[in-house]
């Protein structure tokens, strides 16, 4: 177990890896790239060797602007403890149950097991061949249509205000991830719902829990699509005591919602920040709060090179007849500030669905702008 940290808006990559002494051989087990926050996270890793080894970390430098930082590295006899709240699958399913009643299974597998070019080649946790993950089985033969659920164990309510996970979507003819709060038989409003090739990436999703009176249960259920090429995958699973924001609304208060920077698609990275904490170009106050201890997203565009790009990218939005209306604020301010540009994108072969990226191009008040989309 180790803590570390990596914000900037260049920041490299993290790698913990095993060095196997006899057989002169590494093997990756954990990994980062990009910014993670201006905070310290703790990353845990299960080595199960035989052999005598020795335990490898490794930074690499993406730019002039960031760090990486490493504290209290330690190594206990046994399997990682739990992480309260969140399950990554590393080390079994944590009490998730396979239903019944319905027609094919959630199967645990690491990155090393998948065959299929279509499935995911490495989890979400740990970023390698070794992590662990959840994914819908394929039958003998493909029925369109056939669901696989699972369960989680029995939950209290009010203990958590927000469930947040990571899904992997890819593969012609890819089906439906539906996520389920169920409270008995007949009362089991749904959460999170996406359909599609989703850009064959790990996605992330987050819904405010509904309180009640009744204890419940998280159901997970992947409905199989057109074809036998498409995949559904599930990975940190997360009750978080804050409350969150729905699909397609995003204040970043608590973290970047479905948001994420694409690595290596630009020259830098959009980070989350404390109004309070930034040189003068930047804003004293957010837009959510009003004051110096809200949060926002920014480009640094004091580094880098004129020309230079970060861009951002949303969820995928599923079309609708009557359109969608997107509706952000922005602050630009500062000598030779740069440019700022929003796009409509089906880069990920998303053609029946649309997703929203910012482009910022490097080169005082927050405005408003509302962007209406066409309907399909």
């Amino acid at each position: 177990m180790f803590w570390y940290h990596m914000f900037g808006a260049t920041v490299g990559s993290l790698r913990m890896s095993i060095y196997d002494i006899s057989s002169n051989h590494i093997t990756s087990m954990w990994q980062r790239q990009g910014s993670q926050g201006n905070e310290w996270h703790m990353a845990q890793s299960h080595v199960q060797l035989t052999e005598v080894h020795q335990i490898l970390i490794e930074a690499s430098v993406g730019g002039l602007s960031g760090h990486i930082a490493v504290d209290d590295l330690s190594v206990t006899k046994g399997a990682c403890a739990p992480t309260e709240g969140i399950c990554d699958f590393e080390e079994g399913d944590c009490g998730w149950i396979q239903q019944t009643d319905d027609d094919l299974d959630w199967i645990r597998v690491s990155g090393n097991n998948v065959q299929s070019k279509s499935r995911p080649g490495f989890d979400h946790t740990t970023n390698t061949t070794n992590g662990y993950f959840f994914y819908v089985e394929s039958a003998p033969t493909h029925v369109q249509g056939h669901t696989a659920r699972m369960t989680s164990p029995l939950l209290q309510t009010g203990d958590a205000k927000c469930l947040q996970l990571w899904y992997y979507m890819e593969g012609q003819g890819t089906g439906t991830l539906n996520v389920y709060q169920q409270f008995s038989d007949k009362d089991r409003p749904l959460l999170v719902t996406q359909s599609g090739e989703q850009g064959g990436l790990w996605r992330f999703a987050q819904t405010p829990l509904t309180v009640s009176g009744s204890n419940y249960r998280i159901v997970v259920e992947g409905i199989t699509g057109q074809t036998e090429q498409g995949v559904i995958a599930l990975d940190d699973v997360q009750f978080s005591d804050y409350p969150c924001t729905a699909s397609g609304q995003c204040d970043f208060e608590v973290n970047f919602c479905s948001w994420m920077n694409l690595l290596e698609e630009d020259d830098a990275d959009w980070l989350r920040a404390q109004a309070g904490t930034g040189n003068h170009t930047r804003p004293s106050v957010d837009h959510t709060t009003n004051t110096s201890t809200g949060y926002y997203l920014y480009m640094d565009s004091s580094v880098g090179t004129w020309g230079d790009t970060a861009m951002i990218l949303s969820e995928i939005f599923t079309p609708d007849s009557r359109g969608h209306c997107f509706t952000f604020w922005y602050h630009m301010y500062g000598y030779n500030v740069g440019t700022l540009k929003l796009y409509k994108n089906n880069r990920y072969k998303t053609m029946a669905k649309k997703n929203i990226f910012y482009e910022y191009v490097h080169g005082s008040q927050f405005m408003e702008t509302i962007l209406s989309q066409d309907r399909p």
